[in-house]
């Protein structure tokens, strides 16, 4: 049970810690990146 707590309160953190919204805005213009190359022609 303890050990649960503890693995939950980690994973907690680290979502916190690796959210989008404490991310600096980006500069420029937005850029297309092909994904699993499906905009290879």
């Amino acid at each position: 049970m303890r050990g649960s707590f503890i693995a939950a309160l980690a994973l907690l953190g680290l979502s916190v810690v690796n959210a989008s919204w404490l991310a600096t805005d980006p500069h420029g213009p937005v850029k297309l990146i092909a994904h699993r190359a499906v905009y290879q022609a």
